[in-house]
């Protein structure tokens, strides 16, 4: 081999090299992306696994900062979800203890009658 070949030789197997160090980072991207985008559909739909939180332990470095502030934003939007619900909850069961008779009468409409 000439110095000519081992030189292209070489830059064949950088090239190969950086080529699959590339493709490692989209990959890894992709998979974030693909994360990120199933977990706000089910933050959305409100069928969110706090479980899977626990996949954003160990991000790649290049989104850490990223998956940190994601991870806040999905634990805040869970623990509004489940106070919304324990609210709902008490609400209705404000409603069902109230006699049959003041169910009907809307909030609305006995705030609004004033005297005048």
């Amino acid at each position: 081999m000439n110095g000519e070949d081992q030189g292209l030789r070489f830059f064949e197997l950088a090239a190969a090299s950086i080529m699959g160090v590339l493709g490692q980072s989209i990959y890894h991207y992709n998979n974030a992306l693909g994360f990120f985008t199933n977990a706000l559909a089910a933050i959305e739909q409100r069928n969110f696994d706090p479980v899977l939180l626990n996949d954003l332990m160990y991000p790649i470095p290049e989104l850490i900062k990223f998956y940190q502030a994601f991870r806040r934003i999905a634990e805040q939007i869970i623990q509004r979800q489940a106070r919304n619900r324990g609210m709902d909850s008490a609400a209705a069961i404000q409603r069902a203890m109230l006699p049959k008779s003041s169910r009907a009468i809307s909030p609305k409409a006995s705030s609004t009658s004033s005297p005048t």
